[in-house]
């Protein structure tokens, strides 16, 4: 069921990634106009643009269409985005395509690497 605009949740992804209409551009190699008509309203994306949009804001296609699906961003912010390391950028986006019990279940063996360094670190 729809619940939003396209043009809403662009703004809402755009705004949680902190990027501007230009810098979304840029990312996407999409003319800075056509994002501006869909920012307004005027247009929806096609498919390709969608997935185009959907990928460069890291968020789910069917949610960036409007429907009552979860967001799926795990958006970093453009400026700590640049302090990555490109193994930290490869997890992230990784991590995205998961799904949250496999999520949780990442995060379950990070935890225990941390306590295996821990341990170690103690002289366990």
């Amino acid at each position: 069921m729809l619940v939003d605009t396209f043009a809403n949740r662009l703004q809402k992804a755009m705004n949680n990634c902190g990027l501007k209409q230009s810098e979304l551009a840029e990312k996407t190699k999409l003319d800075k106009s056509l994002i501006s008509n869909y920012l307004s309203g005027n247009y929806n994306a096609k498919q390709d643009k969608l997935s185009i949009l959907a990928n460069a804001l890291n968020v789910s296609e069917t949610w960036l269409m409007g429907y009552d699906v979860p967001m799926n961003n795990n958006c970093i912010n453009n400026t700590s985005n640049e302090s990555l390391s490109e193994l930290d950028r490869l997890l992230f986006s990784k991590a995205k395509d998961l799904s949250d019990d496999e999520k949780k279940q990442i995060l379950q063996i990070i935890d225990i690497v941390h306590k295996e360094i821990d341990k170690e670190l103690d002289g366990e």
